[in-house]
């Protein structure tokens, strides 16, 4: 489902990870993949397999649909932790919750403006991840 693979011929990227966003220079596209594997590195290190992967490819969306803002990839894991743990804790199963949650979450850290910018379609990717997620268990 996440497309961890990036192909690069002397930092130039040749295939697109699922998580990087459209148009983004091959530089950003690097340095948001190598920040993605620290984050998965240190979550694998205090949680299961499952777990990790369920945060970092809630932050993959969160990062390709911008929620919050254009911040580098690594300024969003730990909403990205609070709303796995959120989504998880409270089975949320509709698409309608998990954007109320999202919201809920950056009005929290930040404030009401960094959660103006929450798509449907990111918050249909993370129900689905969510449903993969509870298949895995």
């Amino acid at each position: 489902m996440i497309e961890s693979t990036l192909k690069c011929d002397n930092d130039k990227v040749t295939r697109l990870p699922l998580f990087a966003r459209v148009n983004e220079p091959d530089a950003k596209v690097l340095e948001a993949f190598r920040e993605r594997q620290v984050l998965f590195d240190e979550l694998i290190a205090k949680y299961s397999a499952n777990d990790a992967l369920f945060v970092v490819a809630i932050n993959d969306v969160l990062y390709r649909y911008r929620v919050g803002g254009s911040a580098p990839y690594s300024e969003s894991d730990f909403q990205a932790k609070d709303i796995a743990v959120q989504i998880i804790e409270q089975s949320l199963m509709e698409v309608q919750a998990i954007e109320t949650l999202i919201k809920a979450v950056y009005t929290f850290w930040f404030d009401e403006s960094f959660a103006e910018n929450v798509s449907m379609e990111a918050c249909e990717e993370i129900l689905v991840i969510y449903q993969t997620y509870l298949a895995g268990k």
